[in-house]
C-alpha cells in the first residue's frame, strides 16, 4: 500500500511517522508554515516543550529525533502552494493522509485527486477546528475528549466518519502527555485503516453526523484552568 502523509516536522508527528512506514510505502511533505497564526500567545505555544521532551523520552530514549532521521521528507512552506499535479508522476498513492497540516484549499483537494483522510483531535460532532482537546479540558467535557479519522472536505471537520474512538488516559498523567497518549490511538486508528482497506472506507461502514461548534486557537490565559481540569480528572 502507497500513502501519501502530509504533515509536520513535530515529535509526535515523527514518532507517527515511524510507525506508518514500518505498515506501508509512503511519502512525506511537511509543511513549515502554517497559516492563520494569531496575534496572541496560545495555550499550544506554552505547551509545545513540555509536549516534546515528554515524548522524545517516552519514544526515542531522550534523543531529539526529527522526521528527516525517519524519513526524507518534501519540504514545503504551505502544502497549498505545493504542486501536486505534478508530484502524482513520481508517486502514485493508494490514498493521502493528513495530520496537523493547514486547511487543504478546495483547489490542492481536486489536485490530490485520492481519497483523503484527515486526523481530528476531538470528536467533531461536538469540537471542531483547533485544539479541541483543550477546549474539552476547559470545560471538564471528558466524555468528548477522543479521535476522529474522517474523509477530509473543504469544509473543516465535516467529513464522514471512518472511526471515532476515546483516548486512553493514563492515571495521573498532565496534560502535558496528552498529546502523546492521542498520537498512540492515531497510530492503532490507522493500522487499522491499512488492515481492513478498503472495506474500512465503503459508504456503509462510515457515519455522517451534525457538525459541531468551530473553536480557534485557546488563548495561553485559559491553560491553568484546562491543566487543573485534566489533573484532577486523571487523579480521581
Amino acid at each position: 500500500m502507497k500513502i501519501l502523509l502530509l504533515t509536520t516536522d513535530t515529535t509526535h508527528h515523527t514518532k507517527f511517522t515511524e510507525r506508518l512506514a514500518q505498515h506501508a510505502e509512503i511519502s512525506v511533505v511537511t509543511e513549515s508554515q502554517s497559516s492563520g497564526r494569531p496575534d496572541f500567545a496560545t495555550a499550544s505555544e506554552i505547551l509545545a516543550p513540555q509536549q516534546k521532551a515528554y515524548e522524545l523520552g517516552r519514544w526515542f530514549g531522550g534523543s531529539d529525533v526529527r522526521l528527516n532521521d525517519i524519513c526524507d521528507p518534501i519540504e514545503t512552506q504551505s502544502v497549498n502552494s505545493f504542486n501536486f499535479t505534478d508530484f502524482k508522476s513520481t508517486f502514485q498513492q493508494d490514498f493521502t493522509l493528513v495530520f496537523g497540516t493547514s486547511i487543504l484549499s478546495r483547489g490542492t483537494i481536486q489536485a490530490i485527486d485520492t481519497p483523503i483522510f484527515n486526523f481530528h483531535g476531538g470528536d467533531p460532532q461536538s469540537y471542531r477546528g483547533l485544539d479541541s482537546h483543550l477546549w474539552c479540558a476547559y470545560h471538564a467535557d471528558w466524555r468528548n475528549l477522543k479521535v476522529a479519522l474522517h474523509v477530509l472536505e473543504p469544509t473543516v471537520d465535516t467529513g464522514p466518519l471512518v472511526t471515532l474512538q476515546n483516548v486512553d488516559i493514563e492515571h495521573g498523567s498532565s496534560l502535558d502527555q496528552l498529546r502523546a497518549f492521542t498520537t498512540e490511538l492515531c497510530i492503532s486508528m490507522i493500522l487499522d485503516l491499512i488492515n481492513t482497506w478498503p472495506e474500512s472506507v465503503a459508504s456503509h461502514s462510515m457515519r455522517f453526523y451534525e457538525r459541531g461548534r468551530y473553536y480557534s486557537h485557546m488563548p495561553a490565559v485559559l491553560l491553568d484552568r484546562c491543566r487543573q481540569n485534566y489533573l484532577r480528572w486523571t487523579s480521581r
